[in-house]
C-alpha cells in the first residue's frame, strides 16, 4: 500500500507532509509526562473502571498530555506552516471534522496504525 499514493499526496507536498507526521505530536513536550508513565497513561484512558486512577495524578500534566494537539499547533503556527498543515495537527484527535483534508485524514490513518 502506498500511504501517498492512497491520499493523493505527490511530490511537491511529500517533504511538507513528512515534518507534518514528526512534529505533530511536539505539544506533548509542555506536559511534563516522563516515558515511564505515558504508557500508563495511555492504558487508564481507554480502560473505563480505571479512570479514577487520573485523581492521583499531576492534573495539570494529564491535562496538557492530552490536550497536545493544541499546543502543537501554537508551536508550529510560528513556523508559517500552510493553513491546511496546521489544522490537521490541532485537530488529528478530533473524533468530529471541524476541518476535512487530505493531510488530516492521512495524519489521523498514520496516528491509528498498530
Amino acid at each position: 500500500m502506498n500511504v501517498c499514493k492512497d491520499f493523493e499526496i505527490y511530490d511537491e507536498e511529500i517533504n511538507l507532509v513528512v515534518k507534518m507526521c514528526l512534529l505533530h505530536d511536539i505539544g506533548k513536550s509542555y506536559s511534563g509526562i516522563n516515558l515511564f508513565l505515558k504508557p500508563f497513561i495511555v492504558f487508564i484512558s481507554y480502560k473505563k473502571r480505571f479512570r479514577k486512577i487520573f485523581f492521583f495524578l499531576d492534573r495539570e500534566k494529564v491535562c496538557k498530555y492530552f490536550n497536545h494537539s493544541r499546543y502543537s499547533f501554537e508551536i508550529l503556527k510560528t513556523l508559517n506552516y500552510s493553513l491546511d498543515i496546521l489544522n490537521s495537527i490541532k485537530y488529528h484527535h478530533s473524533s468530529r471534522n471541524i476541518v476535512d483534508s487530505k493531510y488530516i485524514r492521512l495524519l489521523k490513518y498514520c496516528d491509528n496504525i498498530s
